[in-house]
């Protein structure tokens, strides 16, 4: 195809030609190579969004594993421990002997006694 810009733009200046013509060609391979670049960066930014997610719920796996582990260590140290059983023995003779519905459902909420501070501070918990 032979392209004549006399004859499509008689009426121009021949910088103006020149500007019509030579845009189309720096254009377009420009938007070209931006497109495949643009689309190359998406597809890697998902990949490492998707690593970093699978990183992260491994992480968080490892977490909630070690905190469940020691909530049964926990449990288990609170399963043999003689202070801890003689105030739960204690609590339950102190509730049998109420009479009171109020102060039975109480209970829970009061304050720690001597024995169940010196179990946290055998614990090492802060109190």
């Amino acid at each position: 195809m032979n392209f004549n810009s006399n004859k499509w733009f008689p009426f121009l200046s021949i910088r103006k030609k020149l500007i019509i013509t030579f845009t189309p060609l720096s254009f377009v391979p420009l938007s070209v190579i931006g497109i495949i670049s643009i689309s190359h960066t998406i597809k890697l930014m998902r990949e490492i969004a998707y690593q970093n997610l699978q990183h992260d719920i491994t992480i968080i796996k490892e977490r909630d594993g070690k905190f469940l582990f020691n909530i049964k260590l926990n449990l288990e140290f609170l399963s043999n421990s003689p202070i801890f059983e003689r105030y739960i023995q204690e609590m339950g003779t102190r509730v049998e002997s109420q009479n009171s519905e109020t102060t039975s459902l109480l209970h829970p909420f009061r304050k720690p006694s001597d024995k169940i501070l010196s179990f946290l501070q055998v614990k090492f918990l802060p109190y």
